[in-house]
């Protein structure tokens, strides 16, 4: 999909109350998509950090 008829969409829709449903739903999915990773990657860093505390 072009970024044209996404722009001529979301101009379309910018008075609609799909967009309100839409973008706060959006956001949500990728502030918890990030925090899972972050989370996720926080987990992993702690677990190295605790093996390598035990082997030295």
């Amino acid at each position: 999909m072009p970024l044209q008829s996404i722009m001529d969409v979301m101009v379309q829709y910018h008075h609609s109350e799909l967009l309100w449903i839409c973008a706060p739903l959006f956001v949500m999915l990728s502030v918890c998509a990030f925090g899972g990773m972050f989370w996720m990657v926080k987990r992993e860093l702690e677990r190295d950090a605790a093996s390598e505390g035990k082997e030295l």
